[in-house]
């Protein structure tokens, strides 16, 4: 376990500091002077500005203290940040040029396995660049039809850019019920990889884009890592 701001001890236990913190995050304030994003029991805690509590109390159901996956980010928090863009291509050159991300993992005519939008079976198709800038994933999505998706919902309503931000949990069924109860309707899901799921919610009311749940598993973790090396 690789120390986390200085959250844990070298045996990977939280310490005395991540005990006496805890309840500060969870009301949306950083210990001392830190100004950096940081996790603890799976709630992102940005530094200050109007989401800050949103987003934290959007997983507050969390008890105990994150895991971190091989690519560095913890197993119940926020590890992607994923764009609708106009040109895949494009994009991927104009990230990587910017911000040095790369290199990228392309699908096309992507959609996961037993895709739904609104509960019911997805036709929708998106072509998909992964790829790693730091320990943080970055997601571009290319809509390859005109079909109705949650890429299209953003595009149509609010254009190409921000979509959504990919939270990964460890409780996924939990987690997704979780939301549920806090009015949140599952407007997409389908199976990724060998052992893993997704969900999205419609966020956009307390945060900037929808958030994507992602079922921690070791098949992510594996070729997630797999990514993060290659940009090393």
């Amino acid at each position: 376990m690789a120390a986390l701001n200085g959250w844990y001890a070298p045996d990977g236990t939280p310490t005395a500091a991540a005990a006496r913190e805890a309840p500060a995050v969870r009301r949306g304030r950083l210990p001392g002077r830190q100004r950096r994003p940081y996790f603890v029991c799976g709630h992102f805690a940005a530094p200050h500005g109007r989401y800050a509590t949103q987003a934290i109390q959007l997983f507050d159901h969390c008890e105990g203290f994150a895991m971190l996956f091989d690519f560095g980010q913890p197993t119940d928090g926020l590890i992607q940040m994923a764009f609708v863009v106009e040109d895949l291509d494009a994009a991927m050159a104009r990230f990587s040029e910017s911000f040095r991300v790369g290199p990228w993992t392309v699908l096309r005519d992507f959609a996961g396995e037993n895709p739904r939008y609104r509960g019911e079976p997805s036709q929708a198709r998106a072509h998909v660049a992964l790829g790693f800038g730091g320990h943080m994933q970055y997601e571009l999505i290319q809509p390859a039809d005109e079909l109705p998706s949650v890429h299209r919902d953003v595009i149509t309503q609010q254009g190409y850019g921000f979509h959504h931000f990919g939270y990964a949990t460890t409780a996924f069924d939990e987690t997704v019920e979780a939301m549920h109860r806090k009015g949140y309707e599952t407007v997409f899901s389908a199976s990724v990889g060998s052992d893993s799921r997704v969900a999205y919610f419609d966020t956009r009311d307390v945060l900037p884009g929808m958030t994507e749940l992602i079922e921690a598993s070791p098949g992510l973790d594996a070729t997630f890592t797999d990514m993060y090396k290659a940009s090393l």
